[in-house]
């Protein structure tokens, strides 16, 4: 038997991909209003915004799923370390990127609550939603089209319950890499790392 948490993840995400396939197609024809109202250029940004949040509070706060046990038993332990002078892969192993245990360790320094590092995580994700319809815009030009495929990305079910749900470091990396991205289309190679 499923059990009613396992139900309510596999609607949300269901119902977040027919949506973001209804936005992309403009199918069918009864969402096209909304698809327009959701794909200004306005719209967008704030989406991209509020929707990492609203999980967040709605999967944290809301519903009151504890976060994952790599918050407790590796981000926690190591991002102190990391802020105790510890380097990482040196006085203790490391999995992660090599700055992950540092960005995590001043996020358990400034709210040290279980609640701190999936809100952060949160935040990756919209700045990821933020910097992916720049980049889009910088390389397709603005317009509906590019809107609907930015969110899309930003709103995919497996991403946001993965990144968010599951407090996967992950969304920082791709948060760095589509902000590299966006400098490399605006020909800023040295900042983007190349």
């Amino acid at each position: 038997a499923m059990s009613r948490q396992v139900l309510l993840v596999l609607l949300a995400v269901g119902l977040s991909n027919a949506a973001m396939w209804c936005i992309r197609t403009a199918r069918p024809t009864l969402a096209a209003p909304l698809v327009r109202l959701l794909t200004t250029r306005r719209a967008v940004p704030a989406i991209a915004v509020l929707l990492p949040l609203l999980i967040w509070a709605a999967v944290f706060v809301a519903y009151g799923h504890p976060v994952s046990g790599d918050v407790d038993a590796f981000y926690r332990p190591q991002g102190r370390a990391a802020m105790n002078g510890e380097v990482p892969n040196r006085d203790f192993r490391s999995s992660y990127m090599p700055l992950f245990p540092y960005v995590i360790g001043t996020v358990d320094r400034v709210w040290p609550d279980d609640l701190a590092i999936p809100l952060f995580i949160a935040a990756c994700y919209a700045a990821f939603g933020l910097l992916w319809l720049r980049v889009l815009e910088t390389g397709l030009g603005r317009g509906r089209p590019t809107a609907a495929l930015a969110l899309a990305t930003i709103g995919n079910g497996a991403m946001w319950f993965l990144g968010i749900g599951y407090q996967q470091d992950e969304v920082l990396m791709v948060a760095v890499l589509a902000a590299s991205v966006l400098l490399l289309l605006h020909r800023r190679d040295g900042a983007a790392g190349i």
